[in-house]
């Protein structure tokens, strides 16, 4: 396997994937949503064939605010249970 280089995922062959963010809370981001979109992918192939992204809407799709993944990290720790505790990760990094 080579490093990821300036991409985020890698896919591996039998092994599953390797995602890498520049902290915890992006590195989760792209974990769900990764899989989310995987699964919307293999739904839509039912409907027809599927067009890649443009060279463009790739480099967009690679940009991620701060915003966004702040709302989905809160959203995500409700749904925890009491007993895990994410309080030393919870600093706001986005400052």
């Amino acid at each position: 396997m080579r490093a990821p280089g300036q991409d985020w995922m890698v896919l591996m062959r039998r092994h599953g994937a390797t995602v890498v963010g520049r902290d915890l809370r992006e590195l989760v981001f792209r974990c769900v949503h990764s899989c989310n979109d995987a699964d919307y992918q293999l739904r839509a192939r039912v409907l027809g064939p599927i067009d890649p992204l443009s060279q463009k809407e790739r480099a967009l799709a690679g940009q991620l605010r701060a915003d966004p993944i702040a709302r989905c990290w809160q959203h995500w720790q409700t749904l925890l249970p009491a007993t895990l505790c994410t309080d030393d990760i919870d600093q706001d990094t986005t400052e």
